[in-house]
């Protein structure tokens, strides 16, 4: 199913033919009819801090590595070792190998002259490499520029032509025969094996004994492993097959396949995610295919509000209707996500839904990060932002640090929110956790507090979002238990101590002002989690700054509230559940939030 996606994205998209690419070549060599040198032209444009080089549909560079790599070159194009056998380094070893490099170039241009003898383009190329002409081009201002960049590539043009040598039209029918005809290990593989019925087109075709490599971003290293991947010799061998044999894709589905997907890679479809890679696109075009980026990744610098502004517009048509449409409602979604290992690809998860569907449920994540108070310092967080939220904050990583995240938190949390599944437990557990163990900042509007606030709220809205997602999985009928502002109806033994314990440290604030540190420093850990050991030592201490309150209507007024939510419980429970001590926070935060707002309105009036 994902390679028939890929090679139906292939299609829609009109990528290169097989054995083509789009290469970066930010140097032409431009020689006459008759292979004289004419100029060394500079294709690169100011892009960014960097110029960034043009892209030509040439022949696919070729797979080289080890000892014997310098007997692989290009067709028409390659590195400077090649094309001129100039060394990286200025030593006999380096030269030798630049030698033989350029000497494989000769090779690789003499089998084209010869399949194409009357092709003047290609037969001036050969004259060229061929002649002495290199001074003239070492001499050229360009070459310093060239031999800067680390394995400058570099191709031909004949003046007259606007199109390189490597875009030439015969190009396309010898590199389709070459890449067809090609022979495999012809001295340990039966014939008979190299032709089958490909699994993915169903047409009896020649066979691909290794499958295309994919450049997946890693931490370590960029990682060049293949999606379809077998062992030489190993016991998934099966009825004498070896290798790629053993799933039977022919050459031209595996060029399709893989194209595809190194396309995509390089695209705005893809969201990195820690270790993990997401590739998205839709079967037919739609404008989500470039909005998913803006919705999940990271706020652009240059454009902070790309972000909110994304998310916005979904809300807009998902609410108008105008995103229903009987296209989109049938139009197939793919979610890829894959993470990089030393020898193939593995697969993290594969999502297929419609366009709608896929809207629906990003609307629903957002709607269960909805808190009161939050919205004022990020609305909708990013994928990223989120999973920061939920590890220890410093001076050096005031929002989190992102290689704090359990390696697969980040795609398993993805994956919920695309098919609307509960979070992973690990989320909630890690929400719940930083904020006893770093305690928590109250929504009071202080502008000294920055970024801690925003964290604050962003875990207090994880567990929110959490409870709210296990409950309606499991009861479709209720379909958020915790609200988005305080619920006095809430009954929950969990919820009412969150919102007496934030009763009992507003009186204690208003009876001590600018005190340093509150009971929520030194209980609130003890109080979510073990309420009957720290709640009756709370309420003693509550007589004593009730006392001290100056005005005593205010003091009447704590201790009506407090017996409202005491309404029902006799006794303080030994301890909390998980899920109860999420419900405490909730309590605490939504409890909290209500005493700011009404101080704010005061100090309105």
């Amino acid at each position: 199913m994902i390679l028939n996606a890929l090679m139906e994205y292939y299609q829609r998209k009109e990528l290169p033919p097989i054995g083509f690419d789009n290469q970066e070549i930010p140097f032409i060599i431009v020689i006459d009819g008759s292979g004289k040198f004419i100029n060394l032209e500079d294709t690169r444009e100011n892009q960014g801090i960097r110029p960034r080089a043009k892209q030509f549909k040439i022949p696919m560079g070729k797979e080289r590595s080890g000892k014997n790599a310098w007997q692989t070159a290009n067709i028409m194009w390659d590195h400077i070792g090649y094309v001129l056998g100039h060394p990286k380094e200025d030593t006999s070893e380096a030269k030798e190998r630049a030698n033989n490099q350029h000497k494989s170039f000769v090779s690789e241009t003499e089998k084209v002259v010869t399949a194409f003898p009357k092709e003047i383009e290609f037969s001036a190329v050969l004259t060229f490499i061929n002649s002495e002409s290199f001074p003239q081009i070492i001499s050229h201002p360009n070459w310093q520029e060239a031999i800067r960049i680390p394995g400058c590539n570099i191709s031909f043009r004949v003046a007259g032509n606007s199109k390189t040598v490597g875009e030439n039209p015969l190009l396309f029918e010898y590199v389709q025969a070459s890449v067809m005809t090609e022979t495999l290990n012809d001295d340990k593989s039966p014939t008979t094996e190299y032709f089958s019925h490909c699994i993915l087109t169903g047409n009896h075709s020649k066979i691909a004994r290794l499958q295309p490599t994919s450049p997946l971003p890693s931490k370590k290293s960029k990682s060049n492993a293949k999606i379809v991947s077998f062992q030489k010799n190993c016991g998934y061998d099966s009825y004498g097959k070896e290798q790629s044999y053993n799933a039977p894709i022919s050459i031209p589905a595996a060029g399709a396949y893989g194209m595809a997907l190194n396309h995509l890679l390089g695209s705005r479809q893809r969201l990195p995610i820690g270790e993990d890679t997401i590739l998205f696109w839709s079967k037919k075009p739609d404008d989500l295919e470039n909005q998913l980026l803006d919705i999940f990744g990271e706020p652009q610098k240059d454009d902070t509000n790309r972000n909110t502004e994304a998310v916005h517009n979904l809300y807009q048509s998902v609410k108008t209707g105008s995103f229903s449409t009987n296209d989109r409602d049938k139009n197939l979604f793919y979610i890829l996500g894959l993470t990089p290992n030393a020898a193939r690809i593995s697969v993290r998860f594969w999502q297929v839904l419609t366009v709608r569907e896929l809207a629906d449920n990003i609307k629903q994540h957002f709607d269960d990060f909805t808190l009161e108070g939050s919205q004022r310092h990020n609305e909708y967080p990013s994928l990223q932002g989120l999973l920061k939220a939920i590890t220890r904050t410093s001076g050096k990583h005031p929002y989190g640090n992102y290689e704090d995240i359990a390696p697969n938190l980040s795609g398993d949390t993805l994956n919920a929110i695309l098919k609307n599944l509960p979070y992973p437990d690990t989320l909630f557990g890690h929400a719940l956790r930083r904020i006893k163990a770093e305690g928590s900042i109250p929504p009071h509007g202080d502008k000294q507090h920055g970024s801690r606030l925003w964290i604050d709220q962003l875990r207090f809205t994880i567990i929110k979002a959490c409870i709210n997602r296990k409950i309606r999985y499991s009861n479709p009928t209720i379909k958020e238990e915790l609200k988005m502002a305080l619920d006095e109806s809430n009954k929950n033994s969990g919820y009412r101590l969150g919102r007496l314990f934030a009763v009992l440290e507003k009186i204690q604030a208003e009876s001590h002002p600018g005190l340093n540190a509150t009971i929520r420093d030194r209980y609130y850990g003890a109080a979510s989690g073990t309420p009957v050991t720290v709640f009756s030592i709370l309420m003693r201490m509550k007589n004593h700054h009730v006392a001290k309150l100056e005005n005593k209507g205010r003091a009447v007024n704590f201790e009506k509230m407090i017996t409202e939510i005491m309404d029902g419980i006799t006794d303080f429970p030994a301890h909390l559940t998980l899920d109860d001590q999420g419900r405490f926070s909730i309590g605490y935060y939504h409890q909290t939030q209500k005493f700011y707002q009404k101080t704010s309105k005061e100090g309105e009036e």
